[in-house]
């Protein structure tokens, strides 16, 4: 019975600590309009979305205040990246006029835009999240150096 019970025990005590991980996360919404290349029907025709925008960080240190970034900051940024989208139709933006503004791209290029003007030195990855929907979305995750 005392075996039963300290067998467990003993494989706990050899679990290795590997990685501290900070998250911190901020969603925002906005309304833009796209079609989609190459398809038929609805998706090729100008449409809107109410988008969900989701930025995470992640890093393993945290900063002499005790933060992984600054709120204000990291708020700053993606509200300024979002007005550069809100009402607007993708597909007539520069950022898409090599590429079809799916909603992986969508993802991949704010989270690009993100990335070259944060300026945190604790942060080692950097996901966007973004819904076109309650239950359609897309992410992309860049690895940092700090």
């Amino acid at each position: 019975m005392i075996d039963r019970l300290i067998k467990p025990f003993k494989y706990y005590l050899h679990i290795k600590k590997v990685k501290t991980m900070y998250k911190i996360s901020i969603i925002k919404k906005l309304i833009a309009q796209h079609y989609l290349l190459n398809e038929k029907g609805f998706e090729s025709k100008i449409h809107s979305h109410p988008y969900k925008v989701e930025v995470i960080l992640s890093g393993n240190k945290l900063d002499k205040n005790g933060y992984l970034v600054n709120f204000v900051e990291v708020e700053k940024i993606i509200n300024d990246i979002i007005e550069l989208f809100r009402d607007k139709i993708l597909n007539k933006l520069e950022e898409f006029t090599e590429f079809n503004p799916s909603l992986e791209n969508f993802a991949r290029i704010f989270c690009q835009k993100f990335i070259s003007q944060i300026k945190a030195t604790y942060i080692n990855s950097v996901v966007v999240k973004i819904w076109e929907s309650e239950d359609a979305w897309a992410l992309y995750q860049e690895d940092v150096q700090s």
